[in-house]
């Protein structure tokens, strides 16, 4: 069977929320129109497509489990099918739910392991078990429908998006006080000579080695998609921003604000705290002078559904923090922007998500890359991007585009990066 418009008609059980969430990925978001049947109201309509439990259909079918049409989690982890092609639910190699339990991270309701920072990782995930995280499979599988209604909706390019965070603005500059002296204190200890020179260097005009605004506002110029995301905090292990009360930091980020949204890079002891994330907010709004509604959250210490929750009710629309700190890859199945789907309600909020595939420090910090080996790396996540539909988005610092420290000669991973856009 060959259709001849992108309309289809699917027979299935009943309607449900996670079933039209499902449906509208795989064909919605494709711009192909769909309608749904159900058992017993066939009669009249052209079947192209069988997800029911009914059989005797002469069109392509996709074996039905119980996942989208229950309201509950499964009690188990489910495992991939020998062939490797999908999940596999209540026996059943059901690729609309593989395709649901993947964007809508079931697993991570389900699997208890997080890492010291309460994070869940790619390391615990069934993507990494099964050999999947490198894939857009959530597309993948889509695709694989779509085959069988003999559809195809062509490939195109990817677009680039480069997303920086600040979550630290200055390594000396404008920082004053006890914390000055502290800091000073240890590189007196540690005999840290570099540091000291630098220091001094800065203190009487030189160039700050995070300051990268003009590199930053430059990408924006050839990359008009560009984003940033400012920690707020100033005050903490691990927020250790410059005082967002200095005004040359206030008068830094207003002229950020001129080519890129400034977006909320909540802090790390935000998690879990409703009012400190409205409070973070609420003081990044008074310096940009408007509502403040994307975010990413900071160490991508996030928990699913708390932190999303939070988000929601902070008045944040749309979230950035969607892949693994450990690994890169597609922690959701996809490069493409979805609804959050809220599986302790069932039913699709109005947070959108925009994942990315790899995180500067990921590549350097946690895995130990070469240059070499991330440039390949990257080549090969744009080009699933490029076959599969999304957006190519990515993570950057502005104290690692520098070729400072430990990122000497990284700004070559950053401008490979960037190229692909003109691919």
């Amino acid at each position: 069977m060959k259709l001849e418009q992108k309309s289809i008609n699917i027979l299935v059980e009943k309607q449900t929320s996670r079933l039209l969430y499902t449906l509208d990925f795989v064909f919605a978001l494709r711009n192909i129109d769909y309608n749904v049947i159900e058992v017993g109201e066939e009669k009249g309509h052209d079947i192209h497509l069988n997800y029911s439990l009914q059989s005797g259909f002469s069109v392509p079918s996709i074996e039905c489990s119980s996942l989208l049409f229950s309201s509950g989690l499964p009690q188990h982890l489910p495992e991939f099918d020998s062939d490797k092609q999908s999940f596999v639910f209540d026996e059943k190699k059901d690729l609309f739910a593989s395709i649901f339990f993947v964007l809508t991270r079931m697993e991570e309701y389900l699997i208890e392991e997080r890492d010291q920072h309460n994070r869940f990782t790619a390391q615990s995930s069934l993507q990494t078990k099964y050999g999947i995280l490198n894939h857009a499979i959530c597309d993948r599988w889509a695709t694989k429908i779509l085959d069988l209604l003999a559809i195809s909706v062509g490939s195109a390019k990817a677009i680039v998006e480069p997303t920086f965070d600040i979550d630290n603005a200055f390594a000396y500059k404008y920082k004053t006080g006890t914390r000055r002296k502290l800091s000073l204190l240890r590189d007196v200890l540690q005999q840290n000579k570099a540091r000291i020179q630098e220091r001094k260097s800065v203190d009487f005009g030189g160039r700050d080695p995070y300051d990268t605004y003009e590199i930053i506002q430059q990408i924006a110029v050839e990359v008009p998609t560009i984003r940033i995301f400012w920690l707020t905090e100033s005050k903490g292990k691990f927020d250790r921003n410059v005082s967002l009360n200095h005004p040359e930091i206030k008068t830094l980020i207003k002229r950020l604000d001129q080519f890129s949204e400034i977006g909320i890079h909540p802090s790390y002891n935000s998690f879990g705290n409703s009012s400190k994330l409205k409070s973070e907010i609420s003081r990044l709004e008074d310096v940009v002078g408007s509502h403040v509604t994307t975010s990413r959250q900071h160490f991508l210490r996030f928990s699913i559904p708390e932190s999303f929750k939070m988000l929601l009710e902070s008045g944040v629309t749309d979230d950035y923090s969607m892949c693994f700190a450990d690994h890169y890859g597609f922690r959701c199945g996809t490069a493409r922007s979805i609804p959050w789907f809220d599986l302790t309600k069932n039913e699709v909020t109005k947070l959108t998500i925009h994942p990315f595939v790899y995180m500067d420090g990921t590549l350097n910090e946690y895995l130990k890359l070469s240059i070499k080996e991330s440039k390949k790396v990257i080549l090969d996540l744009y080009r699933e991007v490029s076959a599969y539909g999304g957006v190519f988005r990515f993570i950057w610092h502005n104290e690692t585009i520098g070729d400072y420290g430990i990122w000497q000669g990284w700004s070559e991973v950053l401008n490979f990066t960037i190229d692909l856009s003109n691919e």
